[in-house]
C-alpha cells in the first residue's frame, strides 16, 4: 500500500459498513469511499445517468473508477454480514465471568431482534462499555 494505512480508519469503515452499502479503503489517499447498493448496481448496468444530482456525482464517478479498475490501491472492506457480529457477541459472552449475567446475554442471541435485545441486556447489566471495547478489538482483528 502507498501509505501506512492507519488500523483506526480500517476499523471505522468495519463499523460504519452497513447491510445496503460497501465501503472500500483508498490506500493511496488515506480514506474511505462509501457507495450504495443502488449506486454499484446503476454503475454496473450502465443506467447511472449523466444529468444526476450535484451530491450523486462524485459517488457515481468513485463507483466507476473502482469498478473499472483505475484506482490500483483501493481494498472492498468485509460487509457487516463478512464480520458475522453475532459470532462476535457469543464469543464476548463467553468471557463475561458473572455466570447469570452470562447466560442473559446468551439469551439474547438469535432470530429476529438479537442486536436491539443484546444491547437492552447490556445496559441492563452496566456491561456496554466492556462491549464496545470487545467489539472494537474484534474489529482490529478482522482488520489485521
Amino acid at each position: 500500500m502507498g501509505q501506512a494505512v492507519k488500523l483506526r480508519l480500517v476499523v471505522e469503515g468495519l463499523e460504519m459498513a452497513g447491510s445496503m452499502e460497501s465501503v472500500y479503503l483508498d490506500a493511496a489517499r488515506g480514506d474511505l469511499i462509501y457507495l450504495s447498493e443502488d449506486i454499484l448496481s446503476e454503475v454496473i448496468a450502465g443506467t447511472a445517468d449523466e444529468d444526476l444530482p450535484d451530491w450523486e456525482k462524485e459517488p457515481v464517478a468513485q463507483a466507476r473508477r473502482i469498478l473499472e479498475g483505475e484506482t490500483a490501491e483501493v481494498y472492498v472492506l468485509p460487509s457487516q454480514y463478512d464480520l458475522n457480529e453475532f459470532e462476535i457477541m457469543e464469543a464476548f459472552c463467553g468471557t463475561v465471568a458473572e455466570e447469570k449475567d452470562a447466560v442473559a446475554l446468551y439469551g439474547t442471541v438469535g432470530g429476529r431482534g438479537t442486536f436491539g435485545r443484546f444491547k437492552d441486556c447490556l445496559r441492563r447489566l452496566g456491561l456496554e462499555k466492556r462491549w464496545y471495547a470487545y467489539r472494537q478489538e474484534a474489529f482490529k482483528e478482522k482488520a489485521k
